[in-house]
């Protein structure tokens, strides 16, 4: 039965042209465990060992963001055309960023440096034997951004997270979907059967065998083997990704998951996921800036700033999508449309239930309710 899900995917989850309300909210909450920087060496004006003790003593120990996001997704499924999704944002909700003058004064510094960056002169970034170039697209300030108001932001930006969230719903990824994908690890129990929406479907229950991960339930219907419903986390012990070298360290230490897909037709649309991810991340190397200019051999150094940084992350990371409505669309219409080019964000000190008066939204937790945005002393 579980097989039948993957070999019944393409006929069961068929692309469409529609247009499709969305609410998405993403939240990230960090807990600095350890936070240490030891100063080195610095050629850079003003960046000198007072301003990088500072810039210690002022980092943020637990810094939490969130972002709720209401809009209108436009889908095509023409696979040929070079633009598949499009978003118009409605209406878009961020906690406000904590405010830290040194903070900013030292950014204010480094773009300040960037933009003295002459010709033949490039900037690189070098922690070890290990060293990259910085393209001059991603140091370089936007004129035009910074022209606008500073309560917005690209809409691409946000699309482009809208695009990294779906990619879970469909069922592709054979890490996330590992019970999908690689049945011979997993032990399957038939719990029973259910009716849901009309369809009988059977209720599974897994668990690791020889090395899965996961544990769980899911709902298959009997007749298109079309996995409705799934509730999924690791198993007790169990980790994700999890490596230690030079210095650096990442441990995926929980996940849970919850999909849920609603029939449309011969069709099942995706009508709710939530994803929730705690890793730990590890740094314990020193990190170089390099200003350096192009010559015969060997190429000058110019500036440079060097840190030791010691650092112990825990994060926690979560998605959630309820799509919330659907309307026809012609592939014409799809076309038509043009996304904005900037969307407003309306930025809070605290979650505020009036701003979602009359819109239909994932409540919020009372961890969310009670955050207030942080205050530096």
């Amino acid at each position: 039965i579980v097989k039948k899900v993957l070999e019944n995917k393409e006929a069961n989850y068929k692309p469409e042209t529609n247009k499709r309300k969305v609410f998405i909210r993403n939240r990230l909450d960090n807990s600095f465990n350890e936070f240490e920087l030891d100063y080195k060496k610095s050629s850079i004006d003003q960046l000198d060992r007072e301003a990088i003790a500072l810039f210690e003593e002022k980092m943020p120990r637990n810094p939490t963001s969130y972002t709720d996001l209401m809009g209108e997704l436009y889908f095509n499924e023409k696979k040929d055309d070079s633009i598949r999704l499009k978003i118009d944002p409605l209406r878009v909700v961020s906690l406000e960023e904590p405010d830290i003058t040194e903070l900013e004064q030292i950014a204010d510094i480094m773009e300040e440096a960037f933009a003295n960056t002459g010709e033949g002169e490039y900037w690189k970034v070098k922690s070890g034997i290990f060293g990259s170039r910085l393209d001059s697209a991603d140091i370089a300030s936007d004129p035009e951004q910074d022209s606008i108001n500073e309560n917005r932001r690209k809409t691409r930006e946000l699309l482009s997270e809208v695009k990294y969230g779906l990619g879970f719903s469909s069922m592709d990824n054979k890490r996330s979907w590992e019970f999908l994908h690689k049945t011979g690890k997993y032990k399957y129990t038939l719990a029973g059967g259910i009716r849901v929406n009309g369809e009988d479907a059977y209720i599974i229950d897994f668990s690791p065998g020889r090395g899965g991960r996961y544990e769980g339930r899911m709902i298959v219907t009997m007749e298109s083997y079309a996995l409705i419903r799934a509730d999924y986390q690791y198993a007790a012990g169990k980790t994700g990704k999890d490596f230690q070298m030079l210095g650096v360290g990442f441990t995926e230490k929980d996940f849970v998951g919850s999909i849920f897909f609603e029939k449309k037709g011969d069709n099942y649309l995706l009508k709710y996921f939530s994803v929730k991810m705690d890793f730990n991340i590890r740094w314990d190397r020193s990190l170089a800036l390099l200003k350096k200019k192009k010559r015969f051999m060997f190429n000058k150094r110019l500036k440079e700033i060097k840190v030791g940084i010691l650092a112990n992350i825990d994060t926690q990371q979560s998605t959630e999508f309820l799509m919330l409505e659907d309307s026809e669309l012609t592939t014409q219409e799809f076309h038509d449309f043009q996304q904005p080019e900037y969307t407003d964000i309306i930025y809070v000190e605290q979650f505020d239930d009036d701003l979602w008066k009359g819109f239909s939204i994932i409540e919020p937790t009372g961890q969310m309710r009670d955050y207030k945005k942080q205050s530096i002393r």
